[in-house]
């Protein structure tokens, strides 16, 4: 899906140093994944 003018960033919530390691690990994985054309992780799906 394409939206005009919209980028999706992640929004870390926890302060925690190992948690947003995770995070930031599954945001590359993701991006990898986009960029390659592969479905990303966890993907919001608009009903």
């Amino acid at each position: 899906m394409a939206i005009p003018n919209v980028i999706i960033t992640p929004h870390p919530a926890g302060r925690l140093i190992r948690e947003a390691d995770r995070l930031t690990g599954v945001f590359v994985d993701n991006l990898k994944r986009f960029l390659a054309g592969a479905p990303v992780v966890s993907a919001v799906i608009p009903s």
